[in-house]
């Protein structure tokens, strides 16, 4: 009886363990070339980063692509992603992590680990990405094969976004008031830019040369700017001071063929390079709360966030060049970055 008794219980163990599996979750058809990414950030420390995916001719909308590809959580404040050949690069800052996926069916492939807490990514060689940090005061250097650590670039103050222009990687800080410039094949600092402060989104025009949205700082009541830093010379020049009612920059992004750029502060605002004037917004707040901007050059339409509260779902409004409201959609929490299939 003894024996009887233990094989039910192994029996019933058993079925308890298959019961108790989950099975995998199923295959997703993602067509990259017409569709868009938001990258939600989520609530710090609350574990709920995601990636919303809209099939653009459909119109459907995957609300957590990553958790419903992989069966698990993406992590704790998305922060940034980048499309690489047939991989998405997700940066998820507090979890000092950046997960990498197939952009066929968003399954995870590897995890880069061994950051502080990472910003934004971007590949600067052939098997060689930097990574820039809000509390490590350095870029990483990551091998993209291995996903491995294998240097670092010591900077002395909070790095944001970078841009790769005429064999130099130029790097935006906060809460200083300096682009730095990297050469990519010594991975050393070369020179260093004075504009205004916390010079954080970094944006390429036409012309080769550079423009700089300057956040500026709240807390300490200095007012947003725009640069632009023109090629050969590296001469920052101040191509607009923030009124009061605009002080705070957030971010910049170009038009497809980068004669153009959009701008969100308080509200969105476009021009041309030749003439950057904010005197008229293109698309105004109306008491929304704008939490990121993207244009999508294939279909020439401009994306705008809204993180409403911070805690219930965001919304994406899509307008065309004219600031005509075409069509809105659902997301995550705090809607903060678009990718747009290529």
């Amino acid at each position: 009886m003894q024996v009887f008794r233990i094989s039910l219980v192994l029996v019933a163990l058993g079925m308890a363990i298959f019961a108790c599996k989950k099975p995998s979750p199923p295959p997703i058809e993602i067509t990259t070339s017409k569709a868009v990414f938001v990258l939600n950030e989520g609530n710090f420390m609350g574990g709920n980063a995601s990636v919303s995916y809209r099939d653009l001719e459909t119109g459907a909308v995957t609300a957590d692509l990553f958790q419903t590809a992989n069966g698990f959580y993406l992590g704790d404040v998305g922060q940034s992603m980048l499309l690489l050949e047939d991989k998405l690069f997700i940066v998820v800052n507090n979890s000092g992590k950046i997960e990498v996926v197939n952009a066929s069916d968003f399954k995870s492939v590897m995890t880069i680990q061994g950051l502080t807490s990472p910003r934004y990514l971007l590949k600067v060689g052939e098997n060689k990405a930097y990574v820039t940090d809000l509390y490590a005061k350095e870029i990483a250097i990551v091998q993209l094969s291995s996903g491995t650590k294998i240097g670092q670039i010591p900077l002395p103050y909070w790095t944001e976004e970078l841009v790769l222009l005429n064999g130099k990687v130029f790097v935006g800080t906060a809460e200083h008031n300096k682009v730095y410039v990297v050469d990519p094949t010594s991975d050393a600092v070369s020179d260093s830019i004075e504009v205004g402060n916390s010079p954080g989104s970094l944006c390429a025009d036409q012309e080769g040369n550079l423009w700089v949205l300057c956040y500026g700082s709240e807390l300490n009541l200095l007012n947003g700017s725009m640069y632009k830093i023109t090629q050969p010379g590296l001469v920052p020049s101040l191509v607009h001071a923030f009124p009061s009612s605009l002080a705070y920059g957030s971010m910049l992004t170009s038009n497809g063929q980068a004669d153009s750029l959009f701008v969100l502060a308080t509200d969105v605002y476009s021009f041309p390079i030749t003439q950057p004037s904010f005197s008229n917004p293109l698309v105004t707040r109306n008491g929304k709360n704008f939490t990121a901007l993207g244009y999508d050059s294939n279909s020439y339409r401009l994306y705008v966030a809204d993180g409403k509260d911070f805690n219930q779902k965001g919304e994406v409004y899509v307008y065309d060049v004219q600031g005509t409201l075409l069509d809105s959609f659902m997301v995550g929490v705090i809607p903060g970055m678009f990718l747009f299939g290529e």
